[in-house]
């Protein structure tokens, strides 16, 4: 994973020719903030023997309702300037069951020639009892307690979920 900390760093030639140079991929995946003007990846400078092969967007179907309403312009921009508007395949799914997850992607790489939209639909704050379904809980950090609290009913979560797929 190399991390993008600029608008200015993903726009330069040298960046993804450093990139190409020293990982050598045979796929590169980027997940583009969606705080950045979309020209940015239309603009994109990337080594003269890549090409964009596929475009995969991934919807948490949770918050979208809140970005629409709180960034109307920004969203209705990115969702007017989007190849996902006409001729894209999509899955739906629980954004929560790993299981889904993974075939989502896996049939997003099978899908060729078109853009694959994951709409995933999930909970705010899932598997934690005092932030789940609470949009106050949205972009807050826990304190030192509540974080304490958190990761023990999501290590149990995660236990729970271990054991049933362990006797599957």
């Amino acid at each position: 994973m190399v991390p993008v900390e600029s608008q200015a760093q993903i726009n330069t030639t040298a960046f993804l020719e450093e990139v190409d140079r020293r990982y050598q991929p045979e796929r590169v995946l980027m997940e583009y903030n969606g705080m950045w003007p979309i020209q940015l990846l239309r603009d994109l400078k990337m080594p003269k023997h890549w090409g964009l092969y596929q475009a995969i967007d991934v919807i948490d179907a949770s918050t979208f309702e809140m970005y629409r309403a709180n960034m109307q312009s920004m969203v209705i921009d990115m969702v007017t300037e989007a190849d996902m508007v006409f001729g894209f395949e999509r899955a739906e799914i629980d954004g929560h069951d790993f299981e889904q997850i993974e075939a989502a992607f896996a049939e997003a790489k099978a899908t060729k020639g078109v853009p694959f939209a994951i709409v995933m639909k999930t909970v705010k704050g899932k598997g934690v009892s005092y932030m789940e379904n609470q949009a106050g809980w949205h972009g807050k950090a826990p304190n030192d307690e509540e974080y304490e609290i958190a990761m023990k009913e999501l290590r149990l979560s995660w236990q729970k979920w271990r054991r049933c797929k362990m006797a599957m």
